[in-house]
C-alpha cells in the first residue's frame, strides 16, 4: 500500500476515536463535577471538528498528523495545571509516542518526542520550586519520564530502521529502473541493428538478381520506390509501405536460376525460353 493512502487512514482512524473519546470524557468529568476537565474537553472538542474538517477537505497527511499532535499535546499540558495525583491523567501523555511514530516523519517525530520528555522534565522541576502549580507528586513524575524516554527511544529507533530500509528499497527500485531501460535501450539498439541487416540482405539478393541482367541497371531501385508510393495511395501506413519497398528488389531474384544466355539473350525468347522465364 501506498504510504500516503496508509497515513491518510491511519489519521481518520486516529480521528474518529478522538471524536468518540473526547465527548465520552467530557461527559464523564462533567457528572464527576470536574468543571476545569470539562471545559478542556470541550474546547478539545471543537479543536478536533475542526481539524476533522480540514483532513478531509485537504486530504494533507502532514498538516493531519501535526493537528492531531497539537490537540493530544495541548491536552496533556494541560493535565499537568488541573490535574491531580489521585487521577493520574497526565499518564495519557503516553499516547503521543506511539501516534507520532506512526503519522510523522523522522524529523518530525524527533521534534514531538524531544517536545514530550521536555515539558515533562520542566513540570519535574516546577513541582520543586513551585509545588502549588502542579499537583502530582515527584516519583510519578520521574517514573512517567522515564517511560517516555523508554518508549520515544524505542519510536525513533524503529523510525530510524523504517526510513533506512525505505531508502534501501528506493536505492534498489532506481537501480532496478535503470537496469530496465538500460536492457530496453539495448534491446532496441539490437532490434534496429536485426533490421539493417536484413534490410541489406534484401538490397545483396536483389543485386544478385540484378547483376545477372545487363539491361536492369537501376531496375531495382525504381521497382522499390514506385512500389511504395503506390502502397500510400493505396492506404497502406507509412512502415508497410517501407516493408514493401525494402522486399520489391526480390521480384526477380528467380533469374539467379536461368541460365544468362536466356536471361540476356537481346532476341526475342523462343517458347522453351519463355516457358523457363515465366517458371522462375
Amino acid at each position: 500500500m501506498n504510504t500516503e493512502i496508509y497515513k491518510i487512514k491511519v489519521i481518520k482512524t486516529i480521528t474518529i476515536l478522538m471524536l468518540m473519546f473526547i465527548p465520552l470524557s467530557m461527559g464523564l468529568n462533567y457528572i464527576n463535577d470536574r468543571d476545569s476537565f470539562t471545559i478542556l474537553y470541550f474546547v478539545l472538542f471543537f479543536a478536533t471538528l475542526y481539524h476533522s474538517y480540514c483532513f478531509k477537505k485537504e486530504q494533507d497527511s502532514t498538516k493531519g498528523s501535526e493537528q492531531i499532535l497539537i490537540i493530544l499535546f495541548g491536552l496533556y499540558f494541560a493535565f499537568f495545571l488541573i490535574g491531580e495525583q489521585k487521577s493520574f491523567d497526565v499518564l495519557w501523555g503516553l499516547i503521543i509516542p506511539p501516534i507520532a511514530v506512526i503519522t510523522s516523519s523522522l524529523k518530525r517525530l524527533k521534534f514531538w518526542l524531544f517536545l514530550t520528555v521536555s515539558i515533562t522534565a520542566v513540570m519535574i522541576v516546577i513541582t520543586f520550586i513551585a509545588p502549588q502549580y502542579v499537583h502530582y507528586e515527584i516519583f510519578p513524575l520521574f517514573s512517567l519520564l522515564w517511560a517516555l524516554i523508554f518508549i520515544s527511544y524505542m519510536a525513533y529507533s524503529y523510525k530510524s530502521l523504517q526510513a533506512k530500509l525505505e531508502e534501501k528499497i528506493l536505492s534498489y527500485q532506481n537501480s532496478l529502473e535503470d537496469k530496465v531501460e538500460e536492457a530496453v535501450k539495448e534491446i532496441t539498439l539490437l532490434n534496429h541493428n536485426l533490421e539493417e541487416t536484413q534490410i541489406e540482405i534484401l538490397e545483396k539478393l536483389g543485386t544478385l538478381g540484378e547483376y545477372r541482367s545487363k539491361n536492369s541497371t537501376g531496375h531495382l531501385s525504381r521497382v522499390g520506390l514506385y512500389v511504395k508510393e503506390l502502397s500510400l495511395l493505396a492506404g497502406v501506413d507509412e512502415d508497410k509501405a517501407k516493408l514493401f519497398a525494402h522486399a520489391a528488389p526480390l521480384h526477380d531474384i528467380g533469374q539467379v536460376a536461368i541460365d544468362d544466355s536466356i536471361v540476356n539473350k537481346p532476341e526475342k525468347l523462343t517458347p522453351q525460353e519463355y516457358q523457363i522465364m515465366k517458371i522462375y
